[in-house]
C-alpha cells in the first residue's frame, strides 16, 4: 500500500499544525523593562503563554498577582504593582461578544 505513508505523515503534521496555530493566537506583549520583569517573576513556575492566555481587569490582575505572591513569586510590593498595571493593560478582559 503505497498511501500508508502519507497517512502516516499527516497524521503526525496536524497535531504540529494545530500547536503552531494555537503560538499564533497567543498575544505578543511589548518588549521592554516590564516584559522582563513579568518574565523574571512569573516564569519560575509558567510559561509565558500560560499568563498571556488570560485575560483579567485591572483588579482581577491585582488579586491574581497577589495570589502568586503569596505562593511563593518573587517580587516586592512595587513589582507587584508594575506586572499588574502591566498586565492589565496588555491583557485585559476580552470584550463580551
Amino acid at each position: 500500500m503505497t498511501w500508508a505513508p502519507h497517512v502516516t505523515a499527516t497524521a503526525l503534521l496536524l497535531p504540529v499544525a494545530g500547536l503552531l496555530a494555537a503560538a499564533d493566537a497567543v498575544p505578543a506583549l511589548p518588549d521592554g523593562p516590564d516584559l522582563t520583569l513579568v518574565k523574571r517573576v512569573c516564569t519560575g513556575c509558567h510559561a509565558l503563554d500560560t499568563v498571556t492566555a488570560m485575560r483579567h481587569s485591572p483588579d482581577e490582575w491585582d488579586a491574581e498577582v497577589a495570589k502568586m505572591v503569596d505562593r511563593g513569586a518573587p517580587a516586592t510590593e512595587a513589582e507587584q504593582a508594575q506586572i499588574s498595571a502591566y498586565l492589565a493593560k496588555n491583557l485585559p478582559t476580552k470584550p463580551a461578544p
